[in-house]
């Protein structure tokens, strides 16, 4: 049994008031007017001799770098974490609030989005201030509900559907953390789709498929999950044309999330008890690094797309200058086990390539992660075309989509600090 080691958990409800307007779809033509289930933030300290690691999971389709550090900056006052040691990943659920601050927003959304940043650093405080020894192990299976959404038509051009053919990860890994005396504490859980179940007509808050998966996974397993988030910038859940009712559809994807997210728990619990599977060494770990991602050549707006719009008030990303914009890397060690996350919709190609060349056992690629750019697509979806590089830049304020080479150098930056990490 590993010594030293110390874990705590902090949460919080977000569900907005009524009438706030949610972030993710451009139909919706008035904020919210119903609750389907409650949003949340939920924080894992982790901690040993010499390093303190902070993971902050939350129902919001992104938050602002701005937000990011001043969040950051709270979480150092209170609790002495370095900044750098805070990782923030959003579920991007759809049918969450807007969190960035406009001149033309309401009073209200104003005063959510401002106190935002207090919530979720007191999570962080509450978890550092409840630690306790603790064991934590790995586990990995796979659930079939999602989908490469990239789909050529006959005729030529790319829509947003369903491509059977393309790149796919149905994963789902899990870091099980148990107390000294064996007791649930908590469960990260790592899955790359998409939380767009629910589309218009539909104005009611929710953490889509994930509330759904972390409901069944918390009642059964009596541990706190905290959903992580991969890269899946081109990733969909799928029966999106199977003409189910959307609730039902988000019963469906999230309870067989959650199923296989039991399945993995209990497995990685029966491990330890036998022997088989020895908790993770106490080594922690953190590197980052900020990459200027060049902007592609800029193209005409199409009509009817507007950034001010209220169903369409995203966060403004850090410009440097005009043609590149700022984009964070960040990787955590847990023994052998790293999570790595970039500020963007990063497409599952990139996570795959990172996996690929990481030091680690076992490694989680987060998109949406301590930011969010907008899209970070491979070299070839640039000639295939479609909404995120012909589209989607302009929703997030950016006058062009990020560069071709983008991909390769956020693959790049990404291994190298988890190699960093793996020689310390």
């Amino acid at each position: 049994m590993a010594e030293g080691l110390r874990a705590g958990v902090g949460r919080a409800t977000i569900t907005p008031p009524m009438g706030t307007w949610l972030c993710g779809f451009g139909g919706r033509e008035h904020g919210c007017d119903a609750i389907l289930d409650d949003l949340y933030v939920t924080s894992l300290v982790l901690a040993n001799d010499d390093t303190t690691l902070a993971v902050v999971t939350c129902d919001v389709c992104g938050l602002p770098s701005q937000q990011v550090a001043a969040l950051r900056k709270l979480v150092a006052e209170q609790t002495g974490i370095p900044a750098a040691h805070v990782l923030v990943n959003t579920s991007h659920t759809h049918s969450g609030p807007f969190t960035s601050i406009h001149d033309d927003m309401s009073s209200h959304e104003r005063a959510y989005s401002t106190n935002l940043v207090h919530t979720l650093a007191g999570t962080v405080n509450v978890a550092h201030s409840n630690l306790e020894a603790c064991r934590i192990t790995h586990g990995a299976g796979s659930v079939a509900v999602n989908v490469n959404r990239r789909e050529m038509q006959a005729a030529g051009g790319m829509i947003l559907g369903e491509n059977a053919r393309g790149a796919l990860d149905t994963t789902v890994q899990m870091l099980r953390v148990d107390t000294d005396e064996g007791e649930p504490l908590a469960a990260l859980i790592h899955y790359a789709c998409h939380p767009v179940v629910l589309t218009p007509p539909s104005h009611a808050v929710s953490a889509d498929f994930v509330g759904v998966a972390r409901g069944l996974f918390e009642a059964a397993s009596g541990a706190t999950m905290l959903f992580l988030q991969g890269a899946c910038g081109n990733i969909n859940p799928i029966g999106q044309r199977a003409g189910i009712d959307m609730q039902e559809r988000q019963w469906g994807v999230g309870s067989a999330l959650g199923a296989e997210a039991l399945k993995v728990y209990s497995l990685s619990g029966l491990r330890t008890a036998f022997g088989d599977n020895e908790p993770l060494a106490p080594v922690l770990g953190a590197a980052q690094e900020t990459l200027e991602l060049d902007l592609h050549t800029p193209n005409e707006r199409p009509s009817g797309v507007s950034r001010r719009t209220a169903a369409l008030r995203y966060w403004t990303p850090p410009l440097v200058g005009s043609d590149r914009v700022e984009f964070e890397v960040q990787a955590l060690r847990v023994g052998d086990v790293a999570l790595v996350g970039g500020a963007g919709e990063v497409f599952i190609e990139i996570a795959q390539g990172v996996q690929e060349r990481s030091p680690f056992a076992h490694t989680m690629y987060l998109g949406y992660t301590n930011g969010d750019i907008g899209y970070v697509p491979t070299a070839a979806a640039y000639p295939e075309g479609g909404y995120e590089v012909e589209t989607a830049h302009f929703h997030y304020g950016l006058p062009a989509a990020v560069a071709p080479e983008s991909a390769g150098r956020v693959v790049d930056a990404s291994v190298a600090a988890l190699e960093s990490l793996s020689a310390s």
